[in-house]
């Protein structure tokens, strides 16, 4: 069925959308335009991964539109599966009333599957199905031109000009959320928010003799050395870590909400991985981790600076380990780095 919206309106939205360079942003305001075009009882975002979610999901409830984090229900999980890809309706009853649902799919959105759940009342039947398939193709289309000018085009991982935006915004205080009533005990309560986050993690990542491949095997070689190295790196952390070529064999990984136990597991993890790992020809290729956390008043130069101490500890002694900048302190191994003095850019 056509759309009754108004056309200015829908224009000026995606006028708004198109003014953003932030993927999660994008996904948020996404979330709140279908919300306000519309006006269902909630909406949500989600991605799986082998089937399961492995990120909190995006939501927006009536009355207000407020946009929050919160666990998708195993029951809607099932749903997206059945889906496999596709769309789905259906109705049933909750808590005395009758909802009507939808799921539609979002095109390999961001490396995983992504669903749009819509869910309306009884009386208010969903009928907006091109407005919701014409927003959702053009959101894809839209993260694509993102990703292409975000991620490094040898291993798709995101690229150093994103760096600095990524860890200023870590840094920066998370608003409150607050939600509205009168939420089905079948999905999140609308006052469901994230737990506050246990800390976030700077990862410098470089790789041991890297130049004798180049030198000996040439730069193709070389360039397969870290293609495979990007494909270790996203097999060993989660969806909603960051993960960056920084530069020549040089990456970044960005741990989020996590705890330094959480953490160092990971990036103990990645690091047996890459020394088991048989590059044909080459044989063995380790890796050497210098990790700082994000906290603080801290500046991005700073805390780079800080990490990059801890990998020069671990190249001169002995590499293929993970550091810690702050034990490596703690210890008097390492020289507690200076803050910088004034404003620095780091790139």
């Amino acid at each position: 069925m056509a759309s009754h919206h108004p056309a200015p309106l829908i224009l000026e939205r995606v006028a708004g959308i198109t003014s953003i360079r932030d993927a999660d942003l994008l996904d948020i305001s996404m979330v709140r335009t279908l919300f306000e075009l519309l006006a269902p009882q909630r909406i949500g975002l989600f991605r799986l991964e082998a089937g399961q979610c492995r990120e909190a999901a995006l939501w927006a409830v009536a009355p207000n539109c407020e946009v929050l984090f919160g666990e998708v229900p195993e029951a809607l999980l099932l749903r997206a599966r059945m889906a496999n890809g596709g769309r789905l309706r259906w109705q049933e009853q909750a808590g005395g009333r009758t909802v009507h649902a939808a799921l539609f799919p979002v095109a390999e959105l961001r490396a995983a599957s992504a669903y749009l759940y819509v869910e309306h009342e009884e009386g208010r039947v969903l009928d907006d199905t091109r407005l919701i398939d014409a927003f959702l193709r053009f959101h894809t289309n839209y993260c694509s031109l993102l990703d292409y000018s975000q991620r490094d085009q040898l291993t798709g991982l995101l690229n150093r000009r994103t760096f600095n935006d990524c860890v200023l915004r870590l840094l920066a205080p998370r608003p409150a959320a607050t939600g509205g009533e009168g939420a089905a005990e079948r999905m999140p309560e609308p006052g469901t928010r994230r737990p506050p986050p246990a800390g976030n993690w700077l990862a410098l990542l470089d790789l041991d003799h890297f130049k004798r491949v180049n030198d000996r095997f040439g730069h193709l070689y070389g360039d397969e050395v870290l293609l495979t190295t990007s494909q270790i790196l996203k097999r060993s952390f989660r969806q909603s870590d960051l993960l960056f070529r920084f530069g020549g064999e040089e990456f970044v990984v960005i741990l989020r909400d996590t705890d330094r136990e959480g953490a160092l597991a990971a990036l103990e993890h990645f690091r047996a991985a890459m020394a088991a790992h048989v590059f044909p020809q080459l044989g063995q290729i380790t890796v050497s981790i210098g990790v700082v956390e994000l906290k603080g008043r801290a500046d991005v130069v700073d805390l780079v600076d800080r990490a990059d101490r801890a990998l020069y500890f671990a190249k001169g002694n002995g590499r293929n380990q993970v550091a810690v900048y702050e034990d490596l302190v703690g210890r008097g191994l390492v020289r507690e780095a200076q803050p910088r003095a004034g404003e620095v850019e780091l790139f």
